[in-house]
């Protein structure tokens, strides 16, 4: 892939995120090379701990930070809502999302 963000892989998110979802999006984020990408799957979530949200925030920065990425893919209301209501939503307005 010359001069493309390199594919990292994905992560589909579960129905219910907490504890262990934001460990394995903060272990996918440190393994992240730089220039990478990481696609979060957020189609299933109907409930979103505050662990996993900050875990997202701090992934998408760092990948940012290296030149990659981290791609949202069909998220939810509830997903979506989430970092609403934690007070969050301008950081989620600045990951980037594809269908």
């Amino acid at each position: 892939m010359s001069g493309d963000k390199q594919e990292a892989g994905a992560l589909a998110l579960p129905e219910r995120c907490g504890v262990s979802a934001a460990q394995e999006i903060a272990e996918a984020g440190r393994g992240l090379e730089p220039g990478g990408r990481l696609d979060i799957d957020a189609g299933q979530v109907s409930r979103m701990s505050c662990a996993t949200a900050v875990a997202l925030v701090s992934a998408a920065r760092s990948a940012t930070a290296s030149g990659g990425a981290l791609v949202i893919r069909a998220p939810t209301a509830a997903f979506t809502d989430a970092f609403a209501d934690l007070g969050l939503f301008e950081a989620l307005m600045n990951m980037e999302f594809a269908e």
